[in-house]
C-alpha cells in the first residue's frame, strides 16, 4: 500500500508588521501577532519591525527582520560585512554588553526552571574579545556551477541552503577567520574540488586544527597542496 504523501503548506511572504516585547532564549525577537507567538530573527524588545514570516505552524510562526521601523536603544551596527546575508551568528546588532546581561538571564533562568535549582552568589561574567572569540565550528563547502567557484562558509540567513559569499569571518578566532578567501582558493585547486562537502575548525592555545571532509579521495600533488597551505599558514590538517 502507497503512503498519501503531505503537501507543505505554503507560507504567505508578504511582509508584515510587528512590536517586538522580549528575546527568546534563542535571541530571536518575540511578538504576539492574532494571538500566535512569532518568534523573529533580528529583532530586538521595544522595536517595532517589518519582517518576511518564514514557518507558520500551528502553536507558532517564525520570521525574519527586514527593516527596522523603531529602533532599540540596544541596537548596534553589526561589526562583520556580510552579517546581513551570512547565517553563521545571530546577534551582532544587539550591544555586547546587553548580550552578556542577557545571556546570564538565560543560564539563571534555565537552572531554575528546569535544573530546579538557584545559585546563592553569582560571579561577575568572564569576558573574552567581542570578535574573533569562535575556537569551534563546521563550515560548508560547495562548488557552485554557475559562479565556477567554490563557496566556503556558513548557510545564508534567508534561504537556509545555500552558502553565503564570504571573504573573512569576524567571529572566528583569526588563525581560520582570515582565511576563507585562502580555504576558497585552495580548495579549487584540488582534484576533488566538487566532492569536498565541510571543514571543521578546532583552535587550540597553539594550534589550529581542521577537519577536511571528502567524498573521494586525494591524490598525490593534492596532499602537497594541502601540505603546503598547512605550513603557510600554520594550520594542522
Amino acid at each position: 500500500m502507497s503512503r498519501r504523501r503531505h503537501k507543505r503548506a505554503t507560507i504567505d511572504k508578504t511582509l508584515q508588521q510587528a512590536v517586538i516585547e522580549k528575546l527568546s532564549h534563542e535571541g530571536s525577537g518575540i511578538a504576539r501577532i492574532e494571538g500566535k507567538t512569532t518568534f523573529i530573527q533580528g529583532a530586538l524588545p521595544g522595536e517595532t519591525v517589518m519582517f518576511i514570516p518564514t514557518e507558520n505552524k500551528k502553536d507558532y510562526a517564525k520570521g525574519i527582520a527586514t527593516e527596522i521601523l523603531t529602533s532599540s536603544e540596544d541596537r548596534v551596527p553589526p561589526p562583520c560585512p556580510h552579517y546581513d546575508v551570512c547565517g553563521g551568528c545571530s546577534l551582532q546588532h544587539f550591544d555586547a554588553e546587553k548580550q552578556i546581561q542577557f545571556k546570564e538571564q538565560v543560564l539563571l533562568e534555565n537552572l531554575k526552571h528546569i535544573g530546579e535549582v538557584e545559585p546563592k552568589r553569582i560571579l561577575k561574567p568572564m569576558q573574552g574579545d567581542k570578535l574573533a572569540y569562535r575556537h569551534k565550528a563546521r563550515l560548508s563547502v560547495r562548488y557552485v556551477e554557475k559562479k565556477e567557484s567554490v563557496l566556503v562558509g556558513f548557510r545564508e540567513r534567508l534561504s537556509g541552503r545555500f552558502i553565503a559569499n564570504i571573504e573573512t569571518c569576524s567571529i572566528l578566532h583569526t588563525s581560520t577567520g582570515l582565511l576563507i578567501r585562502p580555504f576558497r582558493n585552495l580548495i579549487g585547486t584540488l582534484s576533488n574540488f566538487r566532492k569536498i562537502a565541510q571543514i571543521e575548525v578546532a583552535v587550540g592555545e597553539n594550534k589550529t586544527v581542521l577537519i577536511l571532509r571528502h567524498l573521494e579521495p586525494f591524490n598525490e600533488n593534492d596532499f602537497v597542496l594541502l601540505e603546503d597551505f598547512a605550513d603557510k599558514h600554520n594550520i594542522c590538517w
